[in-house]
């Protein structure tokens, strides 16, 4: 599928970037092989339209967050939501920010530890945390876990 999104690589530090953290429900089990399929898949795609982000895997959930121009990371949303692999996709917080979070990454993906998922799914359960703490869980766990990584070239 083709979407037209004229993408600057040298996005300035005055355009804002769309930043989208969303949970999923996986239907394959830790480990399965469409996980590095996924996390593939979003590097090629993602480093097309410009988008940066991390995609986090506990034992059944997603945790993952794209950033980039706000049509790029809307498109790829989309898709998202489309996928077949995971269902019970929920946007939980979607913002404008100056910079990105995740620059060198079109993707990088984690498997979580069990303590790790607690945590995280604490911090994301909270209703009234801010957007800042909720990238600091993880961007804390992603450079922590075990990880599955592809780097942006």
């Amino acid at each position: 599928m083709q979407f037209n999104i004229s993408a600057s690589r040298s996005q300035t530090v005055t355009q804002q970037i769309t930043q989208i953290i969303y949970v999923s429900h996986s239907i394959h089990p830790l480990a399965h092989k469409c996980d590095m399929d996924i996390l593939t898949a979003s590097t090629l795609r993602n480093s097309t339209y410009d988008i940066t982000g991390c995609l986090l895997r506990a034992s059944n959930d997603y945790y993952q967050i794209i950033e980039g121009s706000h049509a790029a990371v809307t498109a790829v949303f989309r898709m998202i939501e489309r996928d077949r692999r995971h269902d019970n996709v929920l946007s939980w917080v979607q913002t404008r920010q100056q910079a990105r979070r995740f620059p060198g990454w079109s993707m990088r993906g984690a498997h979580l530890t069990q303590k790790a998922q607690k945590r995280m799914r604490a911090v994301f359960e909270e209703g009234d945390v801010e957007f800042g703490a909720r990238m600091d869980a993880i961007a804390f766990h992603a450079e922590r876990a075990e990880v599955m990584q592809i780097r942006r070239r």
